[in-house]
């Protein structure tokens, strides 16, 4: 079954697409910083600093080629202590940088390839398709099937009491009389089916049930 879009919040993709490319933005700023001072920077490091866990395990794993995990340990707590001061300024930053709750990053959206945060392949879509409602059921598909035949039954009947000629009589006489309630009745703009302040020829009322006004025929000739 191909679907069909039906409605978007057009304002909300606006807006969690242009998070996610922020989000990336402030994530690639992390990244440098932990390349700068010697740490592979990886998606899972980056939300330990926002998660306030210990990077000190990930750390010794990625740079375990320089010896660290065979140094003596009162060497390995020296290091321990130097790095946990970068790590907190670290996380420092990462509070200032996006000023919400980690749980809104949406992190399975990114990832980091070489030193570079890449968002995944298709978010705007993800985006997309988050706040948009299509017609991809069956149920959904009978429904929206009825709503075409009534769509253009109502055009066709619209454009019917529209193109037909009406008697304007009332109109013509009060407006050639000066009456300034004249425009209240010219019929030459009478609708097809409208509200209830509306004139036309047939109406929704309050509960959505479509009614006739037969009384208004006479203004058709």
């Amino acid at each position: 079954m191909e679907k069909v879009c039906v409605y978007q919040d057009v304002e909300s993709i606006r807006k969690s697409i242009n998070w996610c490319e922020t989000v990336a933005q402030h994530l690639q700023e992390l990244a440098d910083d932990l390349s700068e001072i010697n740490i592979t920077p990886t998606i899972e490091k980056i939300q330990s600093l926002y998660s306030g866990e210990s990077l000190w395990d990930l750390i010794t794993e990625s740079c375990d080629n320089q010896g660290i995990s065979s140094m003596p340990k009162r060497i390995q707590e020296l290091l321990r202590k130097d790095t946990t001061k970068d790590m907190d300024k670290l996380k420092a930053k990462a509070a200032n940088l996006i000023h919400t709750d980690e749980a809104l990053i949406e992190w399975d959206l990114y990832q980091v390839n070489n030193g570079k945060v890449i968002i995944q392949f298709g978010y705007k879509q993800i985006m997309t398709d988050r706040y948009s409602t299509y017609v991809d059921t069956e149920a959904r598909s009978a429904v929206y099937k009825k709503w075409l035949i009534m769509e253009k039954a109502i055009k066709e009947f619209n454009q019917a009491v529209s193109e037909a000629p009406k008697d304007n009589t009332l109109f013509e006489t009060m407006e050639k009389a000066g009456m300034p309630m004249a425009a209240k009745y010219d019929r030459r703009y009478m609708g097809g089916l409208s509200l209830p302040d509306h004139f036309s020829l047939a109406i929704i009322d309050a509960n959505g049930t479509p009614t006739l006004k037969g009384q208004n025929f006479e203004y058709i000739k």
